[in-house]
């Protein structure tokens, strides 16, 4: 997906960023897959708190899933800190790899098409 879709602040509102979710919830997860990730979030917990999407006035941000993805992919300070966390980190890198062999090919690729169709012109 493409950030400047998701991530044009005067035009992203709730209705869009909750279909990102959806996606995300039609996605099935390994227990397993869903520990590792916790655990990646759990590295990520020092950027989480550098993360602001405040600007997103269209988008209830009352709902963390809604932050959780405007976070993922559009709070540029979210990034650049997980980059460096990844960067510096080799238990994360370890991590990634771990999440990588788990990924169903399948279920990754209706993801992308769920959210092809959402931004589709």
């Amino acid at each position: 997906m493409s950030k400047l879709l998701l991530c044009i602040v005067v035009v992203t509102d709730t209705h869009i960023v909750d279909k990102v979710v959806e996606c995300e919830h039609n996605e099935t997860k390994s227990t397993e897959k869903i520990a590792l990730e916790n655990k990646f979030k759990e590295f990520l917990k020092d950027c989480f708190k550098k993360a602001d999407v405040s600007a997103y006035t269209k988008v209830d941000l009352a709902n963390d899933e809604r932050k959780l993805m405007l976070t993922l992919y559009c709070d540029q300070k979210f990034l650049d800190c997980g980059a460096q966390e990844f960067k510096n980190n080799q238990a994360f890198r370890d991590l990634q790899v771990q999440i990588n062999k788990l990924e169903n090919k399948t279920e990754q690729g209706i993801y992308h098409k769920c959210l092809m169709y959402i931004f589709k012109k």
